[in-house]
């Protein structure tokens, strides 16, 4: 659950930023929120929307530096089905402590607090889809992304 709601969060926006704040709380704290409880009564389809219209949005999440969390990855379609051998999945670490806030439906991100932009304004980045030759000659499919603030 905890991944599926951190995937909503990672949203993209490009809406206007209050400077009202009313809190700031770390990952744990959200989770472990009143708010985040209710969740279980959510259907997960509409978790997406359940979060971004009903979030507190003077509230700022603290993603802190060096917390790690799962990713949840999908390739489906007409074309293609990702196939996994084990249970485990990729882990995500957080480089560098980074700001969040959920509001008007749209995500903003900021480093500081002093400037909080929409992810477009705020990312920069590139992704990549390859076919490759692994390391045992077999072939091999790489998706990935290099992320760094604009």
């Amino acid at each position: 659950m905890k991944e599926l709601i951190f995937c909503v969060l990672l949203g993209f926006s490009n809406l206007a930023f209050s400077n009202e704040i009313n809190q700031i709380l770390t990952l744990d704290e959200v989770f472990d929120s009143e708010f985040f409880q209710k969740l279980e009564n959510v259907n997960e389809e509409e978790i997406a929307s359940y979060v971004l219209q009903n979030w507190d949005s003077k509230d700022i999440i603290l993603l802190k530096k060096g917390t790690t969390f799962p990713v949840k990855i999908f390739l489906k379609g007409g074309y293609f089905q990702l196939t996994t051998k084990e249970e485990s999945c990729p882990m995500v670490t957080l480089k560098k402590d980074l700001y969040l806030q959920i509001k008007n439906n749209d995500f903003f991100f900021s480093e500081d607090l002093k400037k909080i932009n929409s992810a477009f304004e705020f990312f920069t980045g590139s992704c990549c889809l390859k076919i490759a030759r692994s390391p045992n000659s077999a072939a091999q499919v790489e998706i990935g992304a290099d992320i760094n603030k604009r």
